[in-house]
């Protein structure tokens, strides 16, 4: 294509001639954009350690970059040690629901036995003055409420170590 030929397309060409080709008799020059009648200013030659200095981050963005990425990686550290402390309160307070209902168990259970030791201590008692009363001086009975007295007596100090084993002296297994 001949020079004549662009100047008939004037998508090429622009309407300021004289700087970029100061030979070219023509009203029109050659560009890419529509000149709006300002003069192109000449490209300035950059070197490569300049080009890359001039796209670098300033050092206090980078510093800035760098602060955030710690702080996130606390927090990060942070969350999980949250998480397993939550974790860890959760686990703990199962076992206090399993340690509170055990105790209740064990409490309404020691009550039953001290209500049915109560009863077989109450009939032991009866049993004795009825026969004392009667004035039945088997000898053969007579033994046996000796033993139930005992075990009576023993049930009493059971009950007493159940309770408080501090509470035991020498006197209680008489």
């Amino acid at each position: 294509m001949n020079q004549s030929s662009f100047s008939q397309d004037t998508n090429f060409y622009c309407p300021n001639p004289n700087n970029m080709f100061p030979s070219h008799s023509q009203s029109q020059q050659m560009c890419s954009t529509p000149n709006t009648g300002m003069i192109p200013m000449p490209m300035q030659h950059v070197s490569p350690q300049m080009l890359s200095t001039m796209q670098q981050r300033p050092q206090w963005v980078d510093e800035l970059f760098s602060r955030i990425d710690r702080f996130e990686n606390k927090l990060d550290h942070l969350n999980s040690k949250v998480t397993k402390l939550e974790n860890t309160t959760k686990a703990l307070d199962d076992r206090f629901c399993q340690i509170e209902s055990s105790t209740q168990y064990i409490s309404n259970e020691f009550e039953t036995q001290k209500t049915s030791i109560s009863n077989i201590k109450t009939e032991v008692d009866k049993l004795a003055k009825q026969l004392k009363n009667n004035h039945v001086n088997d000898e053969k009975l007579s033994k046996t409420i000796d033993q139930l007295t005992a075990i009576v007596n023993m049930i009493n100090v059971l009950n007493l170590m159940i309770r408080s084993p501090a509470a035991l002296d020498s006197s209680s297994y008489s």
